[in-house]
């Protein structure tokens, strides 16, 4: 029997050198696959992305619909019970075009009416009856401007989102604040 030698150059290579060498390489191909892989998951803030997609949400509800039923602002002693839904809009209107009685009677409610509003706009019942709102409603062109919520100073993390509106006649910038 003959034995086997490699040689390169006319000079020998040794077995355990080559097996070494492709360890080496395998254990850094590893550990560059391990370090990658871990930025892979990266844990997204839900929370936040949840509270910019609520305020959206509540925009929409304020600026796309009258509210049911379409007259609810005549009776807010028996708020929400006379009231399926909030909404802004002037009745016989379109989108964005909303009625200054609905938003000063809304705007008129005390604070501890708040969670009767929170749950005429849908917040009840839901996995965000955590979180909190605000709106502001400012004319443009003018210091005169609609507020109501919760007071949003101590809020850990908040999220907004404008929409441009009409009220009588005036353009305005509805401003939706969701916060926990």
């Amino acid at each position: 029997m003959n034995k086997r030698t490699v040689k390169k150059n006319n000079m020998a290579v040794s077995a355990p050198l080559e097996f070494t060498i492709a360890f080496g390489i395998v254990i850094i191909g590893l550990f560059f696959l391990i370090a990658s892989v871990n930025t892979l998951f990266v844990v997204y803030d839900v929370p936040d992305n949840d509270l910019r997609a609520k305020a959206i949400e509540i925009s929409d509800i304020l600026i796309s619909n009258p509210g049911l039923p379409e007259d609810w602002d005549e009776d807010l002693i028996n708020i929400p019970t006379n009231i399926n839904r909030l909404g802004f809009v002037k009745q016989g209107e379109s989108f964005g075009v909303l009625d200054s009685s609905k938003i000063n009677a809304i705007c008129s409610l005390s604070n501890n009416k708040y969670n009767d509003v929170k749950s005429a706009l849908g917040l009840e019942n839901s996995p965000y009856e955590t979180y909190d709102f605000y709106f502001v409603i400012k004319i443009l062109g003018s210091d005169k401007k609609y507020e109501y919520g919760a007071s949003y100073e101590n809020a850990q993390v908040i999220k907004s989102f404008e929409r441009y509106v009409t009220i009588d006649s005036n353009d305005a910038v509805l401003t939706v604040f969701v916060f926990r």
